[in-house]
Formats: structure tokens, sequence, C-alpha cells
């Protein structure tokens, strides 16, 4: 049998200072996860872009600007109590912030979403995907 597929995008934000926009993935349960960039599944019929920036807003309360595909990565992880094995796609768009001042003191930032600095998301537990395209942002 093979794995049910789920196509995602997601958001590489990075600010003038170097900071990047995080969010902390909760599993449903309460529970929070690894840091991801802000994103998720693509709907039926829309478009990446429309999903990225769709998905940023609801994760993070921001407005975004999508900007070029950065990388596109194609991984399997276990979900659920049953362990299913789910093959993901997941577009890696480069994004920028909209609003006139992402980091104003009580500012538009809501839910579990945090801008920060490499030495903060450094030492995080990040998912594999939001590593591998950290990475990619810092050798540029």
């Amino acid at each position: 049998m093979r794995a049910p597929q789920r196509l995602a995008a997601y958001a590489l934000i990075v600010d003038g200072t170097g900071q990047v926009l995080l969010a902390r993935q909760a599993d449903g349960r309460g529970q929070f996860g690894p840091w991801i960039l802000p994103g998720g599944g693509v709907e039926h019929g829309e478009h990446p872009e429309q999903a990225v920036i769709r998905e940023v807003r609801e994760e993070t309360g921001m407005p975004v600007r999508v900007g070029a595909l950065q990388d596109v990565v194609s991984d399997l992880t276990t979900v659920g109590r049953r362990c299913r094995v789910l093959h993901n796609v997941r577009l890696i768009y480069r994004a920028t912030v909209v609003s006139p001042d992402p980091h104003a003191p009580g500012g538009q930032l809501s839910g579990n979403a945090r801008w920060l600095a490499p030495q903060q998301w450094r030492a995080l537990p990040l998912a594999s995907f939001t590593a591998r395209a950290l990475g990619i942002a810092a050798q540029q």
C-alpha cells in the first residue's frame, strides 16, 4: 500500500536583522512538537502561494507577500496513533511581511509564533525540513 501524500507550502521569512519567523507545531492534543516555518497543507484547488498567505496569517496573524520558491522537500513522517506513514511534499517559499512594523510591542504576532535570532533557533528542536531551509538561507 502506498503512503498517502500531502502537499504543503511554507514561508521562509527573514527580517532585516537576520531574525526568522518560526511557529511551534501543535500536535492536536495540546502538546507542542518541533518549531517549523509557518505554513501548512495546500487545500484542494488552492495555489500553493495562496496557501502560504493563508497559513501564515492563520498561524502568526501576519500578512505576507510570497516571493521565489526556495526549495522542495520530500520526506516521510509517521502520524497518528496508528503510526500511519505520510509522504510530504513541502514547498518552501521566500516571503516578506507586508505590515509596516512586524516587531511592534504588543503588535500583530499571534499564536505560537516568534521572531528568533540564529543563536536562538539553533538551540530549539526544529523539524528537519525547517533545519534544512534555515541552513540553505544561512549559506546565502
